[in-house]
Protein backbone atom coordinates (compact mmCIF):
# COMPACT_ATOMS: atom_id res chain seq x y z
CA UNK A 1 0.00 0.00 0.00
CA UNK A 2 1.15 3.65 -1.23
CA UNK A 3 1.55 6.03 1.77
CA UNK A 4 -0.71 8.88 1.98
CA UNK A 5 -0.34 12.46 3.31
CA UNK A 6 -4.02 11.98 4.70
CA UNK A 7 -5.06 10.33 7.74
CA UNK A 8 -8.80 9.81 9.05
CA UNK A 9 -8.35 8.69 12.83
CA UNK A 10 -11.81 7.64 14.02
CA UNK A 11 -12.75 6.39 17.53
CA UNK A 12 -15.98 4.26 17.85
CA UNK A 13 -18.21 3.06 20.60
CA UNK A 14 -20.54 1.89 18.50
CA UNK A 15 -18.90 1.12 15.24
CA UNK A 16 -20.97 4.01 13.67
CA UNK A 17 -17.91 6.28 13.61
CA UNK A 18 -15.95 3.67 11.78
CA UNK A 19 -18.84 3.22 8.72
CA UNK A 20 -18.75 7.14 8.51
CA UNK A 21 -15.47 7.30 8.23
CA UNK A 22 -15.24 4.61 5.42
CA UNK A 23 -17.86 6.62 3.43
CA UNK A 24 -15.31 9.58 3.78
CA UNK A 25 -12.56 7.82 2.89
CA UNK A 26 -14.35 6.74 -0.57
CA UNK A 27 -15.26 10.11 -0.89
CA UNK A 28 -11.60 11.60 -1.02
CA UNK A 29 -10.30 7.81 -3.30
CA UNK A 30 -13.16 9.33 -5.79
CA UNK A 31 -11.18 12.52 -5.97
CA UNK A 32 -7.79 10.59 -6.52
CA UNK A 33 -6.87 10.97 -2.91
CA UNK A 34 -5.60 8.11 -1.00
CA UNK A 35 -6.62 8.70 2.75
CA UNK A 36 -5.42 5.98 5.42
CA UNK A 37 -8.24 5.04 7.92
CA UNK A 38 -6.77 4.57 11.75
CA UNK A 39 -8.83 3.37 14.72
CA UNK A 40 -7.56 5.70 17.84
CA UNK A 41 -7.02 2.77 19.85
CA UNK A 42 -4.52 1.44 17.66
CA UNK A 43 -2.06 4.04 16.21
CA UNK A 44 1.07 5.85 18.74
CA UNK A 45 0.68 9.24 18.74
CA UNK A 46 4.32 9.81 16.83
CA UNK A 47 2.38 8.06 14.07
CA UNK A 48 0.26 11.25 12.83
CA UNK A 49 3.53 13.40 12.88
CA UNK A 50 3.79 11.80 9.27
CA UNK A 51 0.87 13.13 7.87
CA UNK A 52 0.06 16.34 6.31
CA UNK A 53 -3.44 16.18 7.04
CA UNK A 54 -5.60 14.79 9.84
CA UNK A 55 -9.35 13.95 10.04
CA UNK A 56 -10.82 13.36 12.93
CA UNK A 57 -13.71 11.39 13.60
CA UNK A 58 -15.20 11.00 17.36
CA UNK A 59 -18.30 9.70 18.74
CA UNK A 60 -21.05 12.30 20.36
CA UNK A 61 -22.80 9.34 21.65
CA UNK A 62 -22.96 10.22 25.60
CA UNK A 63 -20.99 12.70 25.33
CA UNK A 64 -23.69 15.34 23.08
CA UNK A 65 -22.55 17.62 20.46
CA UNK A 66 -19.72 19.84 20.91
CA UNK A 67 -19.57 23.76 20.88
CA UNK A 68 -16.94 24.75 18.29
CA UNK A 69 -18.00 28.33 18.15
CA UNK A 70 -14.03 30.57 17.68
CA UNK A 71 -12.38 27.54 17.09
CA UNK A 72 -10.72 26.90 13.56
CA UNK A 73 -11.90 23.54 12.21
CA UNK A 74 -13.94 22.26 9.10
CA UNK A 75 -16.76 19.90 9.62
CA UNK A 76 -17.81 17.15 7.04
Amino acid sequence: MAHSSIALIYGTDTNNTEEVGHKIAKQWEELGEQIDLLNIKDIELSQLEQYSMLILGIPTWDFGAYNLTGKTSEIV
